[in-house]
């Protein structure tokens, strides 16, 4: 079993609980991302911060022991392991959009719909410095 296999499961094993509730809710998302968007955003920011946690760990580990330049490819496959057992994990954090008329549009762009660049109104002067 390889170093990051081992702390994905000791990662597991100490969180049981979190990652259990997590699984559920995943469960439920995978199947009705509306309805259960809010309840997996809650629990999902908690098994991240688990996450990293153990991804920081684990690549600290390799960098402290002259294996810096694996590092980034043993924190990608800490994350596949991830991935592999909670394939939605990457929509956490994401909100729903507004139900209520279209989208908002920032005044620059509402001003400006074929997207020109404007022209600048002001000159800037920048002051010249001398060296001697």
């Amino acid at each position: 079993m390889t170093k990051y296999q081992k702390i994905f499961k000791e990662m597991l094993k100490k969180h049981q609980e979190l990652f259990k509730s997590f699984e559920e809710v995943h469960a439920q998302y995978a199947l009705d991302p509306d309805m259960w968007q809010e309840q997996f955003n809650t629990e999902g920011e908690a098994v991240l911060e688990v996450i990293r946690d153990y991804e920081d760990r684990l690549c600290s580990r390799s960098q402290g022991s002259g294996y810096a330049s694996f590092t980034p490819k043993l924190a990608e496959k800490f994350r596949e392991a991830v991935s592999d057992r909670f394939p939605m994990i990457d929509r956490v954090g994401i909100k729903k959009a507004a139900v209520n008329g279209p989208p908002q549009v920032p005044s620059k762009e509402r001003n400006n719909p074929d997207n020109k660049p404007q022209k600048q109104e002001e000159e800037l002067e920048i002051p010249k410095i001398r060296f001697s």
